[in-house]
């Protein structure tokens, strides 16, 4: 877009100074200055439009792995991302299903998949609930982090009540179970 900038000057300076100086031949402006800018508009276009677009696929890539209201407010304030880190005191969680193993190999896969969706629905739903962000699903575990990347003041609190508030979901889920019934 410069180098187009630096073209249209270039041909108004020879115009102007030059040609009608020299010969009392005054070219036409109009179409070269409409030329020049409808190509800086169509570059500055398909520029917005590429930025966009990459600016989208990354957007769904972000939102695909970490949680929404997360990558939400890293979207407005993109400041809010630390890229060489900070020291912080956090708390970080692993939850695991006991019995698991034993569990999948008695049980159909269906039956396994459901009972396993169920039951992290329960530990997703207490995570958030009180205010911990899902790291990743870890097979029939869940790793979930408070204090970070939204500092909290009572990150252990908060984690402490989650993970109460699991226990208590998933055993009551477990009641319903019979005989197979595992904790967290």
């Amino acid at each position: 877009s410069i180098l187009g900038i630096a073209a249209l000057a270039g041909y108004a300076a020879v115009n102007t100074f030059v040609i009608f100086d020299l010969a009392n031949v005054l070219t036409p402006l109009v179409a070269p200055l409409l030329a020049c800018g409808a190509g800086l508009m169509t570059t500055a276009s398909a520029r917005a439009s590429t930025a966009h677009r990459e600016r989208a696929a990354i957007r769904r890539q972000f939102r695909a792995r970490i949680d929404p209201k997360l990558a939400e407010r890293l979207e407005r304030d993109p400041s809010a991302i630390k890229l060489d880190g900070e020291l912080r005191d956090i708390t970080v969680v692993f939850t695991d299903l006991s019995g698991y193993s034993a569990l999948a190999e008695q049980r159909e896969p269906a039956e396994v998949v459901a009972l396993l969706n169920t039951i992290q629905t329960r530990v997703a739903e207490a995570i958030v609930q009180h205010g911990g962000y899902i790291n990743k699903f870890l097979g029939d575990g869940v790793m979930a982090i408070w204090g970070a990347p939204d500092a909290q003041t009572e990150h252990a609190r908060l984690t402490c009540a989650a993970v109460l508030q699991a226990f208590r979901d998933v055993n009551r889920e477990d009641g319903a179970l019979g005989e197979d019934a595992h904790t967290l």
